[in-house]
């Protein structure tokens, strides 16, 4: 019996969150077959089998934190129906598979708020062209008419309610 551990994931990734398994005690796995799921706060990631063979004892649960090098599973070896060639290729053993969306940081003015609220939008998938990347009112309506160019063919057209400047 061996041990699964924890890859080296990249630059200033030490520490991560299992938050699946994909594979479950007993179940075969091939070389470079995801095993389970883990998450930074940044992006989420499969963990990829370095070895085939039949998955033992789960030692890192749900929910647990592990750092790189960390025992995950235990892998029985002996039982494995694939042995590597010497021509086999070896894939990294993490792989991105979508970043986890971050929270956007920066404040909106009261109209922009009223317009992402009243269009029921996410505030992460508009560009902002302000100062420092904050999110304009020009932003949000340039993202409406984007996102209505691309359903012109899907859905009848939705009516964008028109915002005037107000100075003071």
């Amino acid at each position: 019996m061996s041990n699964f551990t924890l890859p080296p994931l990249g630059d200033g990734i030490n520490e991560v969150t299992i938050t699946r398994w994909i594979k479950k005690t007993g179940d075969t796995v091939a070389i470079n077959e995801a095993i389970a799921e883990v998450e930074t706060d940044k992006i989420t990631l499969e963990i990829v089998a370095d070895r085939a063979g039949k998955l033992g004892k789960i030692v890192a649960e749900i929910g647990a934190k592990v750092r790189v090098g960390d025992v995950l599973a235990q892998v029985d070896a002996s039982s494995a129906d694939e042995k590597p060639s010497l021509t086999e290729i070896h894939l990294p053993t993490a792989i991105a598979i979508h970043p986890t969306p971050s929270a956007y940081t920066g404040r909106l003015s009261p109209v922009v708020s009223r317009m992402v609220a009243e269009h029921h939008l996410d505030p992460n998938l508009i560009s902002g062209t302000g100062a420092n990347g904050r999110i304009t009112k020009h932003d949000v309506l340039a993202y409406l008419e984007k996102q209505e160019a691309g359903n012109k063919s899907q859905e009848p057209r939705r009516k964008i309610r028109a915002y005037r400047n107000v100075t003071n």
